[in-house]
Parts: structure tokens; C-alpha cells; sequence
């Protein structure tokens, strides 16, 4: 009985003062990358906890940006097709393998739907988009014997990669959103976060539940995205919870 005292009276202390549980707040970031807008929303307790694993999140996401773009003829997947034929496999980092080696097992289960190795169709098609008329059928037929997943050796144990045929162009835009999402949710941990969402170009990753009544409380930064002359990120507390 005596032991139970303590806890007897601090349940009644609490009462007394009207103790609560801390307030979540719902904040969020936006910035571009990959060509869009990614946008962050995170529940958490505390603005500086927020900030920090948006802002981190938001990095990753930038910095695979720069190895998955087709678009820069700097980045790491550009890189890879350019002169690599022909000099066997090529060294490349922890992310453009885990990207591949996910593209060609998705490959292989929609039997060929799925091929990042589509590049020299695209282009193919982007030009024509440009120039207002349409690819000859010699055209396409010589852009489809550069695509296959057939054509690209991947080596998981050296991370290292080999487009075997020569004009091969690797396109990620059908994985690469939806990879550095889950990249960027892995960044926001648990600690005094409740719940967070990531999404860009239509895409979405999630975790944890927003609080109770949190949907219909709506809000946002604005479509706009970060401001001119200001930070690189946008970030603002959009509605505090009751």
C-alpha cells in the first residue's frame, strides 16, 4: 500500500494542474529537384526536431538528384553510358547500384514492361516533341536495338556496372522519384516525430498516421516553392493541433 502513494498522488497532481500531452504541430518544406517540386510534411513536437530531419531528408533528395538525372551530362548515370561500352564493367557508387539492381528486378517481374534502359527511345522522342514531327520508322528501329536490360551486366559484389552496347542511354524517370523518396523517409527518424510524408512528381511515401483531425485542418506554404533570394528550402509551421 505504501507504494502505491507515490504514484496516487502524482496522478492527482496532474490532474490538478491540467497536465497534457505536448502539442504536435504539422510542418512543412518544399523545394525543387528532379525537375519538380518535393514537398515534406512532418507531425512532431518540437519546431528545431522538424527542421533538422526536413532539411536533411531534402538534401538526400538534391544529392540524388545529381546522380540519377538523365538530364546533366555530369551526373553519375549520364556518366555511365559515355564511353563506358566496350572497357568492361565501370565502378559505381552505393546508390546508382541499389537503383539498378531495383530496376531490373522490376524488369523482370513486368517481363520487359520496365526498362531504364529506354534512353535512346526517349531522347528519340523528346527531339521529335521539340522539332514538331515525328521519328521515322528507321529511326526508331535503330533506337530500340540500343534497349534491352539484356545489354547492361550489373556486379552487385564489385558495384560496378557495363552498358555493353554501344549508344546505350539510361533514363530513371520511371524509379528515381519513388527511390529517393523512401531514401529521404529512412532520414526521418522517430525521434519526437509522429508521422511524415514525402512526395514529388506525383509520388508518395508515408509513414507513422497524422494525428486525429489533422487532414481536415488542410493548410500548406503555397504552390509557389522558395522564394527568390531566400533559402533553397521553404519551411513553415502550417497549423497547430489543439
Amino acid at each position: 500500500m505504501f507504494c502505491k502513494q507515490p504514484l496516487v498522488l502524482a496522478l492527482l497532481t496532474c490532474l490538478a494542474c491540467g497536465c497534457r500531452a505536448p502539442r504536435v504541430d504539422r510542418y512543412e518544406m518544399r523545394a525543387p529537384a528532379m525537375g519538380t517540386e518535393f514537398r515534406i510534411v512532418v507531425y512532431a513536437t518540437q519546431e528545431a526536431r522538424a527542421g533538422l530531419v526536413m532539411q536533411r531528408a531534402m538534401d538526400r533528395i538534391r544529392e540524388l538528384d545529381t546522380i540519377l538525372s538523365d538530364y546533366s551530362a555530369s551526373s553519375e548515370l549520364r556518366r555511365l553510358t559515355q564511353g563506358a561500352t566496350g572497357s568492361g564493367p565501370v565502378a559505381v557508387s552505393r546508390d546508382l547500384m541499389g537503383l539498378l539492381l531495383q530496376a531490373r528486378a522490376v524488369s523482370a517481374q513486368t517481363e520487359g514492361a520496365f526498362d531504364v534502359t529506354v534512353g535512346p527511345l526517349v531522347r528519340l522522342w523528346r527531339r521529335a516533341f521539340r522539332q514538331g514531327e515525328l521519328p521515322t520508322a528507321e529511326a526508331i528501329a535503330r533506337a530500340r536495338e540500343r534497349v534491352g536490360m539484356d545489354f547492361l551486366a550489373l556486379y552487385p559484389d564489385t558495384s560496378s556496372a557495363w552498358p555493353r552496347r554501344s549508344g546505350m542511354a539510361l533514363d530513371a524517370g520511371g524509379i528515381g522519384k519513388g527511390y529517393a523518396l523512401d531514401q529521404a523517409l529512412e532520414l526521418i527518424g522517430p525521434g519526437g516525430i509522429q508521422s511524415a510524408l514525402v512526395e514529388g512528381g506525383g509520388d508518395r511515401a508515408g509513414a507513422g498516421a497524422a494525428p486525429r483531425g489533422a487532414a481536415a485542418r488542410g493548410g500548406g506554404c503555397g504552390s509557389g516553392g522558395p522564394r527568390r533570394g531566400a533559402s533553397r528550402y521553404t519551411m513553415c509551421l502550417v497549423r497547430p493541433l489543439p
